[in-house]
């Protein structure tokens, strides 16, 4: 029988650099991630049997994932400390996710040929956004924090689909490609309000709004032909979220102890 692995290599790199203006800290972040893996899925479980046990029903497939990132993080902070408190910021990132999954298909072709099927998903990713958040301390024990983003996210894929049939005089097959792109922005923002109700004890209150784009799915089929969008089945849409909190924190018996209590709602 076949086995299975996944064999995975991931490179990670992050420079941080804080320069003063003043009284006020400008930050750049600059980083990359990325990764290599290869997999091998036996789709039919065939551990422990022999090929003539198989016979032509075997049907394993060997994935390869190829995936980096590079990405831009610049925040300009206040100094601290002040009536009021802010941060502003803009973020770029770009990635590129490649996957392919060839595979033997686990019946005869006619004439007693053997399919090949290597289909080949790459899609790449360009985001941008901008943020700010501000925090009033209206008084000594109590501050109230307003902050927004807008994200803009854009993704490019190109899908290919390759069939061949290895017969005993030729060999016959066809290829199709795919190509499709879409573009989600989203304003999501945050409000919170804490009271330090005493040097043991802060009460706070939270709502935001939250955001992740849409995309396209690398683990399912896609039809080719006229008259059938297979981008529209590959797609799924974005996903927001609508969040409120109240809790607190309470420190018990001289500092002995912590207790900390929340009750939250997300809706999706």
């Amino acid at each position: 029988g076949f086995e299975e692995f996944n064999n995975t290599e991931t490179d990670v790199a992050l420079i941080r650099l804080d320069y003063q203006l003043g009284d006020h800290t400008l930050t750049s972040i600059t980083s990359y991630s990325a990764y290599e893996a290869l997999i091998g899925d036996d789709v039919m479980n065939t551990r422990g049997r022999t090929d003539t046990e198989l016979g032509p029903f075997a049907f394993y497939v060997s994935t390869t994932e190829d995936y980096s990132q590079v990405s831009e993080e610049l925040r300009l902070l206040s100094p601290g400390g002040e009536t009021f408190d802010y941060i502003i910021g803009a973020y770029l990132e770009t990635s590129d996710f490649v996957r392919s999954d060839p595979a033997q298909w686990p019946f005869p072709a006619p004439g007693g040929g053997q399919t090949m099927q290597e289909k080949v998903y790459d899609q790449t990713t360009d985001s941008k956004a901008v943020f700010a958040q501000g925090t009033w301390n209206i008084v000594d024990d109590f501050r109230v924090t307003v902050g927004g983003r807008y994200t803009t996210e854009t993704k490019e894929l190109d899908f290919t689909n390759d069939v061949s049939t290895v017969l005993p005089a030729a060999v016959v097959g066809s290829i199709s490609v795919l190509g499709a792109e879409r573009k989600d922005s989203k304003f999501t923002w945050t409000a919170n309000a804490q009271w330090d109700v005493n040097e043991d004890s802060m009460l706070y209150a939270t709502a935001s709004t939250g955001f992740k784009s849409g995309g396209y799915d690398n683990s399912q089929n896609a039809s080719f032909g006229p008259g059938v969008d297979g981008a529209e089945q590959l797609a799924f849409e974005p996903e927001t979220v609508d969040s409120i909190e109240l809790g607190a924190k309470l420190s018990l018996d001289d500092g002995a102890a912590e207790l900390n209590i929340a009750i939250f709602r997300s809706e999706y």
